[in-house]
């Protein structure tokens, strides 16, 4: 990815996965018209000013409702340009698609821009869900998420949980969703399809593929 950035090749890189994750989760929502997939946007990606109309044609293309895609931006994304980030946040926005801050907790130290944001779900970072059982000031900071997240109604994520431990404290502070190993790993599209059908409704992972 970093070779991709450097080169320019994210944005083709980018395109493509939006074109693949949206024809997958078409077929996907035949089955389960509750499913949504979420898709991590690139900067270069993010700052083009065609994104929104791109975007609005793959979902009339596959026929999907905006609703069923969410796209995934960096602090640090956000931050570059804040009123470039604006524009096309509104864009996205009114256009009904979500949009999530990820690695929150790892980018600017500024919060105010979830107040003018129009962001729907913060993912906790990995670095602090994974100390968060041996280090207080970790835990301190998972936990001020997920209330600061609450108290602005917002949906917050849980990223790299892989134990069963993690998920009972991650539930205990009153954290909605979570990601990682515990749940599943990557899979190619018909081992996903698979898990789809055999375990949706299983009460571990209900709500959390992400």
């Amino acid at each position: 990815i970093p070779l991709a950035e450097e080169t320019g090749l994210i944005v083709a890189l980018d395109r493509w996965v939006l074109r693949q994750a949206l024809a997958e989760v078409a077929k996907w929502r035949a089955s389960y018209p509750e499913l949504i997939v979420n898709v991590n946007l690139a900067s270069k990606q993010f700052e083009d000013k065609t994104l929104p109309n791109e975007l609005a044609n793959l979902l009339a293309q596959y026929q999907l409702e905006p609703s069923a895609l969410k796209l995934e931006i960096t602090e640090n994304t956000l931050m570059n340009s804040p009123k470039v980030s604006m524009a096309v946040l509104e864009q996205l926005h009114q256009q009904g698609i979500g949009l999530c801050v990820d690695d929150f907790g790892t980018g600017y130290s500024s919060l105010s821009y979830l107040l003018d944001f129009p962001v729907h779900t913060l993912k906790i970072d990995r670095t602090f869900t994974r100390q968060m059982l041996s280090n207080e000031a970790s835990l301190e900071l998972v936990k001020t998420i997920i209330t600061m997240a609450q108290n602005l109604q917002l949906t917050v994520v849980a990223e790299g949980i892989e134990t069963p431990v993690q998920l009972a404290k991650l539930q205990a502070l009153g954290c909605q969703q979570a990601q990682g190993y515990l749940f599943g790993k990557p899979l190619p599209t018909q081992e996903a399809t698979h898990l789809l059908t055999t375990s949706f409704y299983h009460p571990l992972i209900k709500n959390t593929l992400t």
